[in-house]
């Protein structure tokens, strides 16, 4: 083996390299095929090349080094897969041509050997929304907890399967929410107390609008008709040395100007989709700046824990209006008093709701110059929706509202 007898040689000769003779008496040396290698004479057999080199031409003597950033399997006439390190673009490509380096991924992305897109492992903290695109996502959290585990799996991104949605931000399991601080899930725990103590404290709201209404009409109670030295006479005089003192330095018209400010700064994450800097004073501002739209049933709770986002906006948008209705109610009521109390002459209830509009529009422009713009803010931010690249072959993308990847 090893040798060939050549006709009317006294002795058989060995095999050049690059060739092989497997059965002993062979009249003629093998070339070894494509993938294999004989580097001395005299072989029985031919060797396949190593992983990480190829020979594409038959009766090799050497195999050939794959070139920086792919390699091969053993035994492999080209080199067909990616090296350490690198990843293939697309499967259908050529690998010498379409591997890239696992550098050009955000984050410490590890590539393994005959990595695809597909393969690659992203690191813990990010996520992608399909094994299709290369574009990454940094999630919420710190060094010690994320909720974005990272991995080759699209579907095993999450830490575990309470998180989903983009960037693991979602709660799969009822009665849960995403805390953004956190950005870990929360029990929403005990929805209908909250839901009772909101409609307690919109109770409680009505009661002492009607106590003021009736007291105010009933000053002898508690500020004395004839006493100047009275409490009740003394606040009142101090309220009205204020508001005279207001009047005189123009306040109306400086608070007009602050406010218009405040919510013009409100207003400018939503309007231009952008975000502050993620650390505790910026979610101060934040928090400070959004408080009219958390007026409703975000009180409480999370809005995602009341149910559709439907509902939330509802609740989100319609709170101011309802708001001046109750000042009207409650002029209607005043108007109501003082026909009773004060023994004026009977009216209608046209003529005691048009005396209660009369009265309450004042009141009513304030709070829609104050909590209307923020309201309205909420209605625009509906159409405010994050962008997450799916496929970078097909170029196609998919969409989520801003305040509800659910």
């Amino acid at each position: 083996a090893g040798h060939y007898c050549a006709a009317g040689a006294p002795a058989p000769s060995p095999c050049a390299a690059g060739l092989y003779a497997r059965t002993v008496g062979a009249t003629a040396c093998q070339e070894c095929p494509v993938g294999t290698h004989a580097p001395r004479g005299g072989a029985l057999e031919c060797k396949p090349c190593a992983r990480g080199s190829f020979q594409p031409l038959v009766g090799g003597r050497d195999c050939r080094q794959c070139e920086r950033g792919v390699s091969s399997s053993a035994g492999a006439a080209t080199c067909d897969v990616c090296d350490v390190g690198y990843f293939r673009t697309s499967v259908a490509d050529d690998a010498v041509s379409s591997c890239v380096s696992c550098e050009q991924l955000d984050g410490d992305t590890q590539c393994e050997w005959n990595a695809t897109l597909a393969t690659v492992i992203l690191p813990r903290g990010f996520w992608r929304h399909s094994t299709r695109t290369r574009t990454l996502y940094e999630c919420k959290g710190s060094s010690d907890w994320t909720p974005c585990a990272g991995g080759s799996d699209a579907k095993g991104y999450c830490v575990d399967s309470g998180y989903g949605g983009p960037k693991c931000e979602v709660c799969t399991a009822s009665g849960y929410y995403f805390d953004q601080v956190s950005a870990r899930c929360r029990d929403c725990g005990n929805v209908g107390a909250s839901i009772g103590i909101i409609a307690a404290i919109a109770t409680t709201g009505i009661a002492a609008l009607a106590a003021i209404t009736v007291l105010a009409y009933r000053r002898s109670w508690w500020a004395g008709s004839r006493s100047s030295h009275s409490y009740g006479a003394a606040v009142l005089q101090y309220i009205r040395s204020v508001v005279a003192v207001s009047k005189q330095f123009g306040v109306q018209s400086k608070a007009k100007h602050f406010v218009g400010l405040y919510q013009v700064i409100g207003a400018t994450p939503s309007v231009y989709n952008v975000e502050l800097p993620d650390d505790t004073f910026s979610r101060l501002v934040v928090r400070c700046l959004e408080w009219p739209s958390q007026v409703g049933t975000d009180l409480l709770l999370p809005g995602s824990c009341y149910g559709s986002y439907l509902w939330r906006l509802l609740i989100g948008s319609l709170w101011p209006w309802a708001l001046i209705l109750l000042v009207v109610a409650g002029c209607f009521a005043w108007e109501s008093a003082a026909l009773v109390l004060d023994r004026r002459e009977s009216a209608s209830r046209l003529v005691l709701l048009a005396r209660a509009t009369e009265r309450a529009l004042p009141l009513a422009l304030t709070l829609s110059f104050l909590c209307v713009p923020a309201a309205s803010a909420r209605i625009f931010q509906t159409f405010l929706c994050d962008r997450f690249i799916f496929d970078d072959f097909e170029g196609t993308s998919k969409q989520y509202l801003h305040q509800d990847y659910a």
